[in-house]
């Protein structure tokens, strides 16, 4: 961070929830001048047994541009341009502290229809998720896949690739 510019990055982590993209990317660029922040967010999509293809993915999640509504010091707040989704995000970066937050609150007062037809429930209270490290998420899930394979495995191939990992 600067006088005129701001940059962060990580993976966005969903306080006290599970996050439906564990593996994903951050990117936020705030420019003062502009008083705009770029939002940029892409993820892994892991297979699972739930899957219809057993591939990985990378898609973009979210490519937005927020208003700055307060620069003050080391921080930042901003809120989207475009605000008709289900749910708002506001971002509140905090340089001096390093925290790194976005907090989704509802946009209208019960569930919401999305375009594709579906129903997204009201949020019970905002959301609240922080840009983080996220090595030690991603390799947390890559883990989770790897012990679930090893599962599949036979016993008889489980034992040579331990005697393997003793040695």
């Amino acid at each position: 961070m600067n006088e005129d510019w701001a940059s962060v990055k990580g993976t966005l982590q969903i306080l006290d929830e599970r996050i439906a993209y564990p593996i994903n990317n951050v990117a936020i660029t705030c420019d003062r001048v502009r008083g705009t922040c770029d939002y940029r967010q892409i993820a892994l999509t892991l297979p699972d047994e739930n899957s219809w293809t057993q591939s990985y993915s990378v898609g973009q999640v979210a490519n937005e541009t927020y208003r700055i509504t307060r620069w003050d010091g080391n921080q930042i707040d901003a809120v989207p341009y475009e605000n008709t989704a289900c749910r708002t995000n506001q971002l509140s970066l905090n340089f001096a502290t390093k925290e790194y937050l976005e907090i989704a609150r509802n946009n209208t007062a019960g569930d919401c229809a999305t375009a594709l037809g579906g129903t997204l429930p009201k949020l019970e209270k905002p959301r609240v998720s922080q840009i983080v490290d996220g090595s030690k998420i991603t390799d947390a899930e890559f883990k989770r896949i790897n012990d679930e394979a090893y599962g599949f495995t036979s016993s008889a191939f489980r034992k040579k690739i331990d005697a393997l990992k003793s040695k």
